[in-house]
């Protein structure tokens, strides 16, 4: 019986994914070639190890005993590539980022130059998403590494608090609040507000804390809209649609120039740390090892 590692990962991918076309687009593979490895792999076994019924696709009863034998034989040669490649001293790579859009906009742009120059041969690809989608793409292995505003969950990922953050109300520069340091949260309720979406970090921490805060009960937010990115709030809240709560790092420029303003809540507290997210059925490589123990070095204010 000749087994392949590559022919163990595809079968594994879809296992984990229950779906080739996820699986295959994980692995940058045609479908036809991950189609062919998991055939040849039965072939060889002599058994099918994968149900393809329906829109799902579920391990066999051999597929499932042959799932943590083939998982385990994998971060083995994770871990061997990973350590040889250290020996030899390599340094060159892609490190396949996710980041929410604190981090990924106003965090981690500042400290890649730095990271270039300690590893000029290592390049990044970052993807600003949701921390939803962030948890998405590091669970499904299509990122290597994430970086989140949520508090979780975290979906069976390693989570590290990296920096800390602070959520601010924030309103136009002509506004009512505009001179005040903070407000109760009822007086929320009273004014248009801009939210974020639904799986951003920003949105998550801001309801999970405004919950926590024992004047919640009964408040009511008045949603006029809904937007997917902080740059697209803080345009609309400098035009007069309402105000918002946003991260102090997201809005510091724009307050620091007049064009906003921001304050706090007077009765939940707000502050919050981002998170580094990563898998642990995966062995990071060293590019993006060398990227995680830089960015967890680093000051940042």
């Amino acid at each position: 019986m000749d087994l392949t590692l590559a022919q163990l990962e595809a079968f594994c991918k879809v296992a984990e994914l229950r779906s080739f076309t996820r699986a295959a687009e994980s692995l940058h593979l045609a479908q036809a070639s991950l189609s062919e490895r998991i055939s040849a792999l039965e072939s060889q076994v002599g058994c099918r190890l994968l149900d393809r019924s329906g829109r799902r696709t579920e391990p066999t009863d051999a597929g499932r005993t042959l799932y943590p034998l083939a998982a385990r034989l994998l971060r083995e040669r994770d871990a061997i590539v990973s350590r040889m490649l250290d020996l030899a001293g390599v340094k060159t790579g892609i490190v396949r980022v996710a980041a929410g859009t604190v981090p990924g906009e106003h965090i981690l742009p500042t400290l890649l130059p730095g990271f270039r120059k300690r590893y000029p041969g290592l390049g990044v690809v970052l993807e600003v998403a949701s921390s939803e989608r962030v948890v998405h793409l590091v669970v499904e292995g299509l990122a290597d590494v994430g970086f989140v505003g949520s508090a979780g969950p975290f979906r069976g990922l390693d989570a590290v608090p990296l920096w800390d953050d602070a959520l601010v109300v924030v309103v136009p520069a002509g506004h009512r609040w505009a001179r005040r340091k903070s407000i109760p949260v009822a007086d929320l309720a009273t004014e248009p507000f801009v939210s974020r979406e639904q799986g951003s970090g920003t949105s998550q921490s801001f309801m999970d804390r405004l919950r926590s805060s024992s004047r919640f009960d009964g408040l009511s937010l008045d949603i006029v809209a809904v937007m997917d990115s902080s740059a697209a709030v803080k345009t609309a809240v400098m035009s007069g649609l309402g105000v918002s709560v946003l991260s102090s790092r997201a809005v510091a420029a724009e307050v620091q120039v007049g064009l906003l303003a921001s304050l706090r809540l007077a009765d939940a507290d707000l502050a919050r740390k981002l998170h580094l997210v990563t898998s642990p059925k995966r062995t990071l490589s060293p590019a993006a090892r060398a990227l995680v123990d830089y960015v967890t070095e680093q000051e940042v204010r």
